[in-house]
């Protein structure tokens, strides 16, 4: 949502908090579907429902495009794996990751990410 935070001025916490309402409420494709990403200076690392995205370069620069490799983790182990290797997240935290949700989805929700 582009205009989560308005236009001009810098946000202030009272922003966030309204955002943070938007993204938690019912319905709400957030809310409902997986999706982790870590920047780093030359690429970019995304959990997307089932699908392991890295992006590199993030940014055109000096003649290099950016690529995207994409690997299908197939299942909610294979999330639990990448979640382990790309973000530290110990598998204790995630014994009770559940993505019907986010493999419900369609594709095209998770593209552009």
């Amino acid at each position: 949502d582009v205009e989560l935070f308005g236009a001009a001025a810098a946000p202030c916490l009272a922003d966030f908090a309204a955002a943070q309402e938007r993204c938690l409420a019912e319905g709400s494709t957030l809310r409902q579907k997986l999706v982790v990403c870590r920047l780093l200076r030359e690429e970019k690392v995304t959990v997307a429902g089932t699908q392991l995205r890295i992006t590199s370069p993030r940014f055109k620069r000096g003649g290099r495009v950016p690529t995207q490799r994409v690997a299908e983790l197939g299942c909610t182990e294979g999330v639990r794996a990448a979640l382990l290797e790309h973000y530290c997240i110990p598998r204790e935290e995630t014994s009770a990751l559940q993505l019907d949700a986010s493999v419900a989805a369609p594709g095209a929700w998770w593209r552009h990410l």
